[in-house]
């Protein structure tokens, strides 16, 4: 088979260390055990958290676990624009404000929403925009690549794919730094729920478009 990789980069995958997680509840209850026994980092990136009874015990999951393993790192992506809306009155950056203090939580803007229509599309219709869409969540070395969110919807009814590769620190490093560029473009979320942006970012929608774009391509090469 290695005709099919032939001179391309490749990340070896042992065959024992891949799972398939079969149902929402069973991707949800993976979440929070793989939360409660990582020792060194937990990295999440996905679109959104939702802002129910299910999201707020995965935080708080986060919470305990940052209490009880200071050495733990938690990082945290989501896309701004729908992290940032209300449903009804919380979002998913009011929700991790609490954890904001101890782990990095990002969200990241789009550069394509601007000028006049930043300004007059409402709120859910300016995600057709664009949006942040990664969706894997680490846990030291091992991790979950899905399509799943993090809401309640996915933890209970809504299937989805789901696959545990464990034991894989190359992939999981190569996903970490591709978090960290994004990341690195993306607004940072504060313990007082303010998001602001790093004074060396090239700001996504005020600043120069085509001078941003590039710069977030050139890191992720």
């Amino acid at each position: 088979m290695d005709w099919l990789i032939g001179d391309k980069p490749s990340l070896p995958v042992n065959s024992e260390d891949v799972h398939f997680i079969k149902t929402p509840k069973e991707y949800y209850a993976t979440l929070l055990a793989r939360i409660k026994t990582s020792k060194k980092r937990v990295i999440f990136s996905s679109l959104y958290l939702g802002t129910g009874d299910l999201e707020l015990d995965l935080v708080n999951t986060l919470k305990e676990a940052l209490e009880t393993n200071p050495a733990l790192k938690i990082s945290i992506l989501l896309d701004y624009l729908r992290g940032t809306r209300p449903s009804p009155e919380k979002s998913s950056a009011t929700l991790l404000s609490s954890i904001a203090d101890k782990a990095k939580v990002f969200f990241y803007h789009t550069p394509d929403l601007r000028g006049i229509k930043k300004n007059y599309l409402p709120a859910k219709f300016n995600e057709i925009v664009g949006l942040q869409h990664m969706k894997f969540y680490i846990f030291d070395d091992s991790v979950i690549i899905s399509g799943a969110n993090l809401s309640d919807q996915y933890f209970l009814n809504r299937q989805d794919r789901y696959v545990l590769i464990e034991n894989n620190p190359k992939l999981v490093d190569f996903l970490e730094n591709v978090f960290n560029t994004i990341a690195a473009s993306s607004f940072q979320l504060k313990e007082n729920g303010d998001l602001d942006l790093s004074d060396n970012c090239i700001h996504p929608f005020e600043g120069n478009k085509a001078a941003f774009c590039e710069h977030v391509s050139t890191q992720t090469q």
